[in-house]
Formats: C-alpha cells, sequence, structure tokens
C-alpha cells in the first residue's frame, strides 16, 4: 500500500515499519498520500484480523503515526555502513504521535502540519494539545477517521460534535464541555478519547487549573 501510493519503506523496526514520501523522487501531495496510505492499510488489515479471528488466532492490531516537515535526507553512516534514510526533529515526532496512540486509544495520529497540509480532504477529530518528549513547544495532534469523499456522514458527524466539544474544553468552558462529551459518551459508550476529556472538564468545573492553563498535556513516554 506505501509503494502504491508513491511512498519509500526506509526500514522494519521490530514489528514496525518506516515509510517516507518525497524521496528519492519527487512526489506530489506527499502529505496526503501518507494519511490514504494508513487508511488503506488498516482497512486491509481489518480482514485479515477477521480470518485470523476465524481461525481462532491473535489478532494483530496496528497504530499509525504520521507528520509532515523538513528532514535531513541522504546517505548517512560511516564509510563501512551507509543507510539512505531520514533523520530529525520532524521523523521523532511522527514516531511520538505512533506511540501516543496507546494513551488516546486511538488509531492514526496526525500532527496539526498534516492536517493542514491536506486541506479540507480529511476526516478527523482532534486529540489533544500535548508537549511530547524532545519538543518544548506543545502541538495540536489528531485522530484521522477517514477521507472526506468516502466517509459516512455518521463518521462525519461524530467529528464535528467533538470538535465542537473540544473547543468548549479548550476556551475553559468546561461545564459547556462536560455537558457535550457526555451526550457524545452517551451514543458511543466504549469511546476512550471522549472518557477522558468527559472526566477531564468533570475535574475541572470542580478543581479549575491555574489562570495560566493552555490546555495542554505533558506527554512523557516515548
Amino acid at each position: 500500500v506505501i509503494i502504491r501510493n508513491g511512498g519509500t519503506v526506509d526500514k522494519y523496526i521490530g514489528d514496525a515499519v518506516m515509510a517516507y514520501w518525497n524521496a528519492p523522487r519527487d512526489c506530489d501531495d506527499y502529505a496526503f498520500k501518507a494519511c490514504k496510505t494508513a487508511i488503506q492499510g488498516l482497512h486491509n488489515l481489518s480482514f485479515l484480523q477477521k480470518e485470523w479471528a476465524r481461525l481462532n488466532k491473535p489478532i494483530l492490531k496496528a497504530r499509525v503515526g504520521i507528520n509532515t516537515g523538513n528532514v535531513v535526507l541522504g546517505n548517512i553512516g560511516t564509510e563501512e555502513h551507509l543507510s539512505y534514510t531520514v533523520i530529525g526533529d520532524n521523523v521523532n515526532l511522527a514516531s511520538r504521535l505512533e506511540g501516543l496512540n496507546k494513551v488516546y486509544d486511538t488509531t492514526i495520529m496526525i500532527s496539526d502540519a498534516t492536517l493542514k497540509a491536506c486541506d479540507d480532504r480529511l476526516v478527523s477529530r482532534p486529540i489533544d494539545l500535548v508537549g511530547v518528549k524532545g519538543k518544548d513547544k506543545k502541538i495540536m495532534v489528531h485522530e484521522l477517521m477517514g477521507l472526506t469523499n468516502e466517509t459516512s456522514s455518521k463518521i462525519m458527524a461524530f467529528c464535528n460534535d467533538f470538535k465542537i466539544a473540544f473547543a468548549a474544553y479548550l476556551n475553559k468552558d468546561w461545564k459547556t464541555g462536560e455537558q457535550l462529551f457526555a451526550k457524545i459518551a452517551e451514543q458511543h459508550p466504549n469511546d476512550q478519547l471522549t472518557k477522558i476529556h468527559l472526566d477531564r472538564c468533570k475535574d475541572f468545573v470542580i478543581n479549575p487549573p491555574d489562570p495560566f492553563w493552555d490546555g495542554g498535556q505533558e506527554m512523557h513516554q516515548k
């Protein structure tokens, strides 16, 4: 799926696959193609999961982290061992996003830079404003839920409701946020991200954070 969408498979790291776009050949619209790859790859995996379940085998799950930005690209290493790869802060961030999915029980986490590069062609919902390990500035991260022309109206409505509730949370209107997230939780009782923000709003109504609160959460794990 990566190759079919113009990407380059860089390496396998344990049970992870690292890939990038726009090298070694120029690739237009690379941010969107990376997101499309994630959607298609997990769609393909869902068929395998059903087959494994039928055979009573362990079910392999996968998470994805996507970031867009400048990187160091080329033959990196020593004369004895060179590797054509990408390194840098933006590569590390993509890896951090993949791992953060565990915290929020999300599947495809993308950076704000990736979302903006794709205009309105993605269906997403905000996850959190996070300070990840190794970065000084907090960034907004989102869960990719689908592509605009291929996503059901039900999912699009869910994402829209979630955005409204999240905006109330960021604006420190925690009572409204609590009401809106509670309504979403009734319709989607198994959604962990909704529960996280509902619990925060409930707590902040009773115990407001300090006046300098910016909505951000510090994440110290890789």
